[in-house]
């Protein structure tokens, strides 16, 4: 990484970073020292196994930074899973046993040379089931991050791709392996040529231009969640695409010391096609301002204008000046906590976020936004703003959520900080966020709190992790779809018993609004490594839901599920 250029000797802002470290922000460039874990397969069949989707990809991308590794590298991967069941179809009354197999195939790329670093793993499951043969299916999971150099210093590109199930009715997190009647497979794919370049001794400028793809298959039409017999609450989903151009300025202390200035300009259109929600536009300038008063302790202001325009409704349409007021505090290099009351999509509300590390092996994070977006919007900014960790690949706050809050995150990236860090990161885990809220057509405003606290600790290191959630999405559309509330709770921990033997315990409780619907889940499974390549996974779930007796054997009734799979997973 290049130096930084310091203003003075006690303004250190931490907006001084080179256009070069920008571009990498978004790239899974990870320490050489991180340890090699697991199979690298994205597949459903080993995300039932791990604390958190992706998370056995960080070892494989790690060796990104060894001078010896070779500069391609291909690991093909194959597994085999059976899952046993005694309620297959979910219902409350006449239950059904089954036993499922699930076959996998893919394969996992990393590419680190000078022009292209980047991470792609693809996993196909074929599966096939003993007596309930229409659930039959065939389902492909995807992670890829990648960044191009085309014009050193100047002209890049970056590609963002996954493909993963979401929970169609945003009950939360549950294991999915166990959910075939309620589980929508989203495929995304974002493209985003830019040009940044340093202006003299003042700062720099980008300009970046994204387009972007969001499609879904499987139980895509709309669900049957009687809270009325009348009509579905949870409306159909259908793709979109998406469109956006960003352009800033960025002056790091140079024309005024200790105050950093950013000026920013956004357009985007998320067009679905469909009557439910059209062609939803977004405008916007701003002025974004943070004045150091101490190393630790800065003032934040802002001012800008937007409009928001949807042609089939004004409730959503609307312009006016924006705003925030706020302060940021530093308790250590490592952790900040930014607090910002503001007007922002059409309303004035407090937004935040907390990222604190109590040491280098135990992290927090939490945030609180307050936006207006679709659906698809969401899936497609959470996935171009994760990053792959240790802990999985994670997201933060999206520009959709919070353009200032993100525009701040995106000047103080600190990626010279400790590779030992790394392991515990600031974020909610990408296979979690999509689950919080319904996935249907509308436009919606998202209040939206969640937190994570991350832990590693002991000799081998033991892994913790507790998440909450509480996400209010009020329907802007009109009553169809309807307002909806999901929160929850979910806590992983996972123990090396011996060196071939990892052990783990997943539960968690999640309450919607809809059906009055309330969930509990418990997972107990552990890990056997014949070698570094080869492997056997145990897992035992329970499931039980409670809801309002609506209509028997539907969405909304209530059911208790018990699950055993086992699995033989093999890489090359």
């Amino acid at each position: 990484m290049t130096a930084h250029a310091q203003t003075s000797d006690y303004f250190a802002t931490p907006w001084e970073l080179q256009p070069e470290a920008v571009q990498q922000q978004n790239t899974p460039t990870l320490p050489a020292n991180a340890p090699r874990g697991g199979l690298a397969a994205t597949s459903k069949t080993v995300q039932a196994f791990a604390p958190s989707s992706y998370s056995n990809l960080y070892g494989f991308s790690t060796e990104a930074g060894n001078p010896r590794s070779p500069a391609w590298i291909f690991e093909p991967h194959i597994g085999v899973t059976e899952i046993l069941t005694d309620n297959v179809f979910e219902t409350k009354s006449d239950k059904q046993a089954d036993l499922i197999t699930d076959l996998s195939a893919g394969v996992t790329i990393r590419a680190d040379t000078a022009h292209l670093t980047g991470l792609l793993d693809y996993d196909g499951v074929l599966q096939r089931y003993l007596h309930a043969k229409e659930l039959n299916d065939f389902s492909q999971y995807l992670f890829s991050s990648a960044h191009a150099t085309l014009i050193p210093g100047e002209f890049y590109f970056d590609l963002h791709a996954n493909i993963d199930d979401v929970r169609r009715d945003g009950s939360g997190l549950i294991n999915p392996l166990l959910q075939a009647g309620n589980t929508t497979q989203t495929y995304t794919i974002s493209g985003s040529p830019y040009f940044s370049t340093r202006l003299g001794k003042l700062g720099y400028g980008t300009a970046r231009y994204t387009i972007s793809q969001v499609w879904f298959n499987q139980n895509t039409g709309p669900l049957s969640l009687p809270v009325s017999p009348l009509f579905p609450v949870v409306g159909p989903i259908s793709s979109a695409t998406q469109q956006e151009l960003r352009g800033n300025v960025k002056l790091p202390g140079t024309v005024i010391e200790r105050l950093a200035t950013e000026f920013a300009a956004s357009g985007l259109s998320n067009d679905t096609g469909s009557i439910a929600t059209g062609n939803f536009e977004r405008a916007s300038g701003q002025m974004i301002n943070e004045y150091e008063l101490t190393r630790s302790l800065s003032l934040i202001g802002t001012g800008g204008y937007e409009a928001l325009k949807d042609d089939k409704f004004s409730s959503v349409s609307g312009q006016g000046v924006t705003w925030d007021v706020g302060a940021r505090w530093r308790p250590n290099a490592d952790s900040s906590f930014l607090i910002l009351y503001g007007r922002h999509d059409l309303k004035s509300d407090i937004s935040g976020e907390i990222q604190y590390r109590f040491t280098p092996f135990t992290s927090f994070y939490a945030a609180y936004t307050d936006s207006i977006s679709t659906s698809q919007q969401s899936v497609l900014a959470n996935n171009d703003a994760s990053f792959l960790s240790a802990a999985g690949a994670v997201s933060g706050i999206t520009f959709d959520q919070n353009s200032v809050i993100s525009a701040l995150n995106d000047s103080s990236q600190q990626l010279d900080r400790d590779p030992d860090t790394l392991g515990v990161p600031f974020g909610i885990p990408l296979s979690d966020v999509d689950n919080f809220s319904p996935l249907q057509n509308g436009i919606f405003r998202t209040k939206s709190f969640r937190a994570v606290l991350y832990s590693n600790f002991g000799s081998p290191p033991d892994s913790f992790a507790l998440t909450v959630y509480n996400v209010q999405s009020d329907s802007l559309t009109g009553p169809v779809p309807p307002d909806t509330t999901t929160k929850g709770v979910d806590v992983t921990y996972s123990k090396q018993v011996t060196r071939d033997l990892n052990a783990f315990l997943d539960a968690g409780y999640s309450r919607q609004n809809i059906g009055d619907s309330n969930i509990w889940n418990a997972g107990i499974g552990a890990t056997y490594d014949f070698s570094d390549k080869f492997f056997l996974r145990v897992r035992y779930d329970y499931i039980r839901r409670d809801a309002e007796d609506f209509a028997p054997g539907g969405f909304g009734s209530g059911y208790i599920q018990n699950a055993v799979t086992i699995s033989l997973l093999k890489s090359f």
